[in-house]
C-alpha cells in the first residue's frame, strides 16, 4: 500500500531514461532493469517522488514492492503516480529499482507515439538541512532484461504481449541493495520530462489498485499428451496449445495431489512426475468464480522445464480449457515460464481476467515440486458502502453478482471486461457508474474517464468510443452523446461541477457536429462511412434516420442546456432547449405510429416513409426524454410486450447466435436493458421489469455464471468468443436499489432526495444507498396485503420527500423516521 505523499516540488528534474539504446521500433516488447543506489546517514523524514513510464513499471525499494503504474493515459497527457518512499528507506545503503516494459505497439490501454522510457522525480529529505536528489538521470544504471523473450504474440488485438520468461537468463537479486551493479552501464537518457510525445504530465487522480493474495479452489481436470510442433521456440503459445491434443488421464501423474487438495484446496504441494521426452502433463485450476490477478508460480525444478499457463473463463465438458472457440476464434491469453535449477518464484508482469487456468508442464525430467500456483488478486480499491437484501434470495444473488462483476471491471478505468479487452468503452462506463453509485459510491474513476474522453476529442467534435485509442473506426458518435450526458450524470450524483466547468467548451464543439449532421431535418441517422454508429448489438435500422440515435441527440441537448444554465450561459441554454424541442417534434413526425401508439425505429428518406421495425430502443428513449408523454403508458406497454416475448422473438430473429438484420422486433442487449428497465419502471411496468430481471439474469445464474455475461446468447457455442464478465450487463444492481429502496436524488449531490420504495411481490427489504453526504438507509416490511412498515435514516445534511401510496407526501429531514402506510 502506498504511503501518504509529502508535498512535491513544482519543477521536474527527472529525465526519461531507459535500459538500452536504439530507435523507437527497436524497443518493441522490451523489458529493462533500472537501479539507483545511494546512502543515508539516518532514516529519512520524507521521500516524495513522482513516477511514470511509457508504458508500464513496477517500482521496488530495497527489493520490496512499492507500487506499479502508471494508470492508462494518452502520451500527450502522460499520467504519473505519487508516493512517499520513506517507509521503505533505511540508514546506510539503499536502492530504488524499477522493472519497466514498453509495448512498442498501440493497445486499448496505451498508444505508441515513438516514446519510451521510465521517469522518476523526487528527493529524499533526511532532515531540514540534508536532501538527496534521486531523480532519474545519468546517475541511474540500466540494462535490458534478456529473461523476457521479445518475439512473442499479442494476447489479443486489444491487449499487450504474451510473456515468455526464462529464469536461467534472469539477473538474480538485481533489486537488492547488496547487488553489485558495477558492470552495468549508465541509463540511456531520452530527454526532459516533457519531451515529445509528452505535452503535459498529469497526476494519476485515482488510488493505486488493491493487491491481495488469491487461491485456487481446486483442480478440475488432469491431462497428458505429446508436445506440439516447435513447442520450445513458438512465438504464439496459444496457437501451440490450441493444436495439441490433451488426453484425460486417471494415472497418478501428480503425486500427493489428493492430499494436497484436501489440506490446502489448491495445487500447492503436488509433485509433477517426469513427462518423458516431448510430452507434457497438465492440470486445469479453478478459482471458484471469475476473478483477475497476477499469476504466481513457486516450484523446485531441475532446470529446463517449461510451464505454459492459459487463462480462460470456461472449460469444456471434460474440464479442458477453451482455447479455440466453436467459431474458430483463438484465445491467446497465455504465458510461459522456463525454469532454472532450484527453487524459484515468479509473478507474471501483467494481470489477467480468468476463472480457470490451464497449467502445462513440459520437459519434466525429474519430479518437480510445486509449492504453489496461485495469484495476486487486483482491482480498484473500493469499499462496499451500498447494500441490498430482500425476501427473494434470487434477487439478492442478482444484486451481489452485479457488484462482483462491477468490481472486476474497475481497475485504472471502468473497463468492459477483464479478460479479452480491458478497454474503457464509454457506453459501458455510463452504466457502470450507476452500478458503482449503488454499491461503492466512488467518484474519482468516472471523473478521470470523463476527462480522458474529452482528451480523445477529434477536430470535428466527436470523441472516440474508448480511450486511449488510435483505432479510428472506434470513433462512435452515439458514445459522444453518452459522454455529454455523463458529465451531467456525474454532477447530479456528486454535486461536483468541475467536469462541467472543465469540459463545457468540448461539449459545445461536440454538439456542433450533431447540429450540422442533423441539419434542417433535426434527425440523426447514418453518419457516413468510416464512422461506427453502434447504438446496440441489436440489428437496428441505420441506413437512414434512426429514432434511438435522434433521441440520444435530444437527451444530450437537454443535458447541455442544463449545463449551460448551471454556468450562467442563459442564451446558450435557451438555444439548446429550442433545438431539443425541434428534435422532439421531428422525431414524432418521422417515427410516430399513431395507430399502434409506438415509435418505428427507422425512417427511409429515399422512400419517404418509416421503416417498419419496432424496437425497445427508440420507444425506451422516447420515454426517458419525455417525447409523446401523454402516450407513455402505451409506449411502455410495447416495450414490456417485447420483454414478455423475449424468447420467442429472439428465436425468430436469430440466424444462429445473433439476431438477423431487419428483424421486426429487435431484442435489446443486456447492455441496453439498463435503459429498457428504467423506462418500464418509469411507466408503471415495474412488475414486468422485475419479472424480466428474474428471468433473464436468473438464467445466467442457472448456467453457472459468477459474473454477468456480455450477451443473452452467451453459451457453449459462444464460449471463447464473448465475455463472461461484462459490467455493462450489471444494471439490475442499481435498479433494484433504486426501485425497491426507492431512493433517488432530486437535487445535485443528494442534497434532496425522493423516498418512494416499492414492494412489488416482496415481503421485506433492506437497502443502503451511498451518497456524497453519507449513507441513506431504507428498511420496510409488508403489513397485511398492501400495507407497509417503513423505517428511513437520512444523513444530517440531506432532506427529502416521502412519496408512497397510502400516505400524503411528507417532508423528511436528517435523522431517523418511521411510518406505517396502508
Amino acid at each position: 500500500m502506498a504511503h501518504r505523499v509529502a508535498p512535491q516540488r513544482e519543477e521536474w528534474k527527472g529525465l526519461w531514461i531507459w535500459g538500452s539504446a536504439g530507435l523507437a521500433h527497436e524497443h518493441r516488447n522490451e523489458y529493462v532493469y533500472l537501479r539507483k543506489t545511494f546512502r543515508l546517514t539516518a532514516p529519512p523524514a520524507a521521500a516524495p517522488v513522482r513516477v511514470s513510464a511509457d508504458n508500464r513499471y513496477v517500482l521496488y525499494v530495497n527489493a520490496r514492492f512499492v507500487c506499479r503504474g502508471p494508470a492508462r493515459c494518452e502520451p500527450r497527457f502522460q499520467s504519473y503516480d505519487e508516493v512517499d518512499l520513506a517507509p521503505w528507506l533505511r540508514r546506510g545503503k539503499n536502492v530504488i529499482a524499477a522493472l519497466a516494459h514498453h509495448y512498442g505497439e498501440s493497445t486499448f490501454q496505451s498508444l505508441e507515439r515513438g516514446g519510451w522510457g521510465f521517469l522518476l522525480d523526487g528527493e529524499v529529505r533526511v532532515n531540514r538541512k540534508e536532501t538527496i536528489d534521486i531523480s532519474s538521470d545519468w546517475t541511474w544504471k540500466g540494462i535490458r532484461s534478456e529473461a523476457y523473450n521479445r518475439k512473442t504474440t499479442r494476447y489479443t488485438v486489444q491487449l499487450g504481449f504474451q510473456e515468455d520468461f526464462d529464469a536461467a537468463k534472469d539477473v538474480p537479486r538485481w533489486a537488492r541493495p547488496q547487488f553489485n551493479d558495477t558492470g552495468w552501464p549508465e541509463a540511456q537518457v531520452r530527454g526532459a520530462a516533457t519531451i515529445m510525445p509528452v505535452e503535459r504530465l498529469e497526476p494519476r487522480g485515482i488510488p493505486f489498485e488493491r493487491e491481495t493474495p488469491g487461491r485456487f479452489a481446486g483442480i478440475v481436470a488432469r491431462f497428458a499428451g505429446r508436445n506440439g510442433k516447435d513447442w520450445q521456440d513458438c512465438e504464439n503459445i496459444g496457437l501451440l496449445l490450441a493444436g495439441e491434443k490433451r488426453m484425460t488421464t486417471q494415472q497418478a501423474v501428480f503425486k500427493n495431489e489428493k492430499a494436497a487438495l484436501q489440506s490446502t484446496r489448491s495445487a500447492n504441494g503436488m509433485i509433477v512426475r517426469p513427462t518423458g521426452p516431448d510430452r507434457f502433463h497438465a492440470v486445469v485450476l479453478d478459482a471458484g468464480r471469475e476473478t483477475c490477478g497476477f499469476l504466481r508460480i513457486d516450484v523446485e525444478a531441475a532446470g529446463g522445464e517449461i510451464i505454459d499457463v492459459h487463462y480462460c473463463e470456461h472449460v469444456r465438458p471434460n474440464g479442458d480449457a477453451i482455447i479455440r472457440s466453436q467459431t474458430g476464434a483463438l484465445n491467446s491469453t497465455t504465458d510461459r515460464y522456463r525454469c532454472r535449477k532450484g527453487r524459484q518464484q515468479h509473478q507474471f508482469f501483467s494481470w489477467k481476467g480468468f476463472r480457470y487456468v490451464l497449467a502445462v508442464f513440459r520437459n519434466v525430467r525429474r519430479p518437480m515440486k510445486v509449492y504453489g500456483i496461485d495469484y495476486t488478486f487486483t482491482s480498484y480499491p473500493v469499499e462496499r458502502r451500498g447494500a441490498f437484501e430482500c425476501s427473494d434470495p434470487l434477487l439478492n444473488r442478482i444484486w451481489e453478482t452485479g457488484v462482483w462483476t462491477e468490481q472486476l471491471c474497475m481497475h485504472d478505468a471502468y473497463m468492459d471486461c477483464p479478460w479479452r479487452e480491458q478497454a474503457q468503452w464509454w457506453g459501458d462506463a455510463r452504466v457502470q457508474w450507476r452500478v458503482n453509485m449503488a454499491a461503492f459510491g466512488d467518484q474519482a474513476l468516472f471523473r478521470r474517464g470523463i476527462r480522458q474522453a474529452a482528451q480523445s476529442q477529434v477536430h470535428d467534435g466527436l470523441t472516440y468510443g474508448l480511450f486511449p485509442c488510435e483505432c479510428h473506426s472506434c470513433i462512435l458518435p452515439d458514445y459522444t452523446l453518452v459522454w455529454v450526458c455523463s458529465i451531467w450524470d456525474y454532477y447530479f450524483y456528486t454535486g461536483d461541477d468541475s467536469p462541467i466547468r472543465e469540459h463545457f467548451d468540448a461539449v459545445v464543439k461536440a454538439m456542433k457536429w450533431f447540429e450540422n449532421h442533423a441539419g434542417k431535418t433535426h434527425l440523426c441517422g447514418f453518419p457516413g462511412h468510416g464512422i461506427w454508429l453502434f447504438l446496440d448489438w441489436a440489428p437496428l435500422f441505420k441506413a437512414g434516420y434512426n429514432a434511438t440515435f435522434s433521441l440520444q441527440y435530444l437527451e444530450a441537448l437537454q443535458m447541455a442546456a442544463k449545463m449551460a444554465r448551471h454556468l450562467g450561459y442563459d442564451s446558450q441554454a435557451r438555444r439548446y432547449r429550442a433545438m431539443a424541442a425541434k428534435v422532439g417534434r421531428a422525431v414524432v413526425r418521422a417515427f410516430w405510429d399513431a395507430k399502434g401508439r409506438q415509435f418505428w425505429e427507422g425512417y427511409s428518406p429515399q422512400d419517404r416513409r418509416p421503416y417498419r421495425q419496432v424496437a425497445q430502443h427508440g420507444n425506451t428513449y422516447a420515454i426517458l426524454t419525455g417525447v409523446q408523454k401523454p402516450w407513455h403508458r402505451q409506449i411502455g406497454r410495447r416495450v414490456a410486450w417485447i420483454l414478455e416475448n423475449h424468447d420467442r422473438l429472439f428465436a425468430a430473429n436469430s440466424g444462429g447466435n445473433v439476431q438477423r438484420p431487419g428483424a421486426d422486433h429487435p431484442i435489446a442487449s443486456s447492455f441496453f436493458y439498463a435503459y429498457v428497465l428504467q423506462a418500464l419502471f418509469q411507466t408503471g411496468y415495474g412488475d414486468q421489469a422485475l419479472a424480466g430481471i428474474r428471468k433473464l439474469w436468473g438464467r445466467m445464474l442457472d448456467d453457472g455464471a459468477t459474473t454477468w455475461y456480455e450477451s443473452w446468447n452467451h453459451g457453449p457455442k459462444t464460449y471463447g468468443d464473448s465475455s463472461a464478465c461484462h459490467a455493462w450487463s450489471a444494471s439490475p444492481t442499481y435498479h433494484l436499489s433504486e426501485q425497491v429502496g426507492g431512493v433517488t436524488p432530486t437535487a445535485p449531490g443528494f442534497e434532496t432526495v425522493r423516498i418512494a420504495p416499492r414492494m412489488f411481490d416482496l415481503d421485506w427489504a433492506k437497502v443502503r444507498s451511498p451518497s456524497p453526504r453519507g449513507p441513506i438507509e431504507v428498511e420496510w416490511g409488508r403489513r397485511g396485503r398492501n400495507g407497509m412498515n417503513l423505517q428511513i435514516k437520512l444523513p444530517r445534511r440531506v432532506s427529502g420527500v416521502l412519496d408512497i401510496p397510502g400516505l400524503p407526501q411528507k417532508t423528511l429531514t436528517g435523522g431517523k423516521h418511521a411510518f406505517t402506510a396502508e
